[in-house]
């Protein structure tokens, strides 16, 4: 959201809209290698001609698709935004850690790996009347909170853009506030 408002306003639109045919284009033709039948009932040929038409325009315009609308990276991305934005809590790369704290960190529990698994629930062991023992899984209050903490920062991050993109300075104002009482415990008056 903070890059579209960052790109020239037409660019950023138009990139975006373009890319949303590649990747409907993407899903269809990944169907239709499955079962072709199947995938031209679903889809109409005029959305699959109009699909190949932005793909092409959007290769013209922008060069070859990347797995991102904008042909940049998250690390990318974030980084324009950190040099848009003031500093937060004394921080000049706060888009940047978020990221890494958010995505990189909380992406492991959201795909259910290993490492995700283990940082949100505890197994423990009772002993049970057979005499063996018996395990369960409970849920880590701390993960919990990890994660509700962080979807509330990023929450107020896009208000945070939503002011920029719409010339309301008390938003950048709210933003500041409340995130550095969060982070960092500054009062907020």
């Amino acid at each position: 959201m903070g890059l579209l408002w960052h790109l020239p306003e037409n660019e950023g639109v138009t990139r975006y809209e373009l890319y949303m045919s590649v990747e409907s284009l993407k899903v269809y033709r990944h169907m239709a290698d499955i079962e072709r039948d199947t995938a031209s009932k679903i889809y109409k040929s005029e959305d699959i001609k109009k699909w190949e038409a932005n793909s092409n325009q959007y290769e013209r315009d922008y060069g070859l698709v990347t797995s991102s609308w904008s042909g940049k990276n998250a690390i990318e991305i974030c980084r324009i935004l950190d040099s848009e934005y003031p500093p937060v809590v004394k921080s000049e790369h706060f888009f940047e850690f978020m990221y890494c704290q958010i995505y990189r960190y909380g992406s492991s529990a959201t795909h259910r790996s290993q490492r995700g698994i283990s940082r949100h629930l505890e197994v423990v062991s009772a002993p049970c009347r057979s005499g063996g023992r018996v395990h369960s899984a409970q849920i880590k209050e701390e993960g919990l909170i990890f994660n509700y903490f962080h979807s509330l920062i990023a929450f107020l991050a896009s208000m945070r853009v939503l002011g920029r993109a719409f010339n309301i300075p008390s938003l950048e104002d709210y933003f500041q506030k409340k995130v550095g009482f969060l982070i960092a415990g500054y009062p907020e008056g």
